[in-house]
């Protein structure tokens, strides 16, 4: 291997290291960040299909009143009293 391709293998590889890391961070970022406020009319909705559809609809149901984040969302419907342990 001649010494400008291995240049560039090694240019290649740092670029995508410094790119994955670069992507990472911002996970992070997000993780750090506060927890939106509850939003009791959704949580309202997400309380009525919690019967019918479980936890999984509850929480597809508040993020799609709210715009929630997954996190967010699990957050919310966490805090109703009848959420069955499944």
């Amino acid at each position: 291997m001649s010494t400008t391709a291995a240049l560039l293998l090694a240019a290649a590889a740092f670029l995508c290291g410094l790119g994955l890391g670069r992507r990472s961070a911002g996970a992070d970022a997000a993780a750090l960040r506060p927890p939106a406020p509850i939003d009791p009319k959704a949580l309202a909705l997400a309380r009525q299909v919690l019967p019918r559809e479980g936890k999984i609809g509850a929480i597809k149901t508040y993020r799609e009143v709210t715009g929630a984040s997954l996190r967010d969302a699990v957050r919310a419907v966490d805090t109703l009293d009848d959420v069955p342990m499944t």
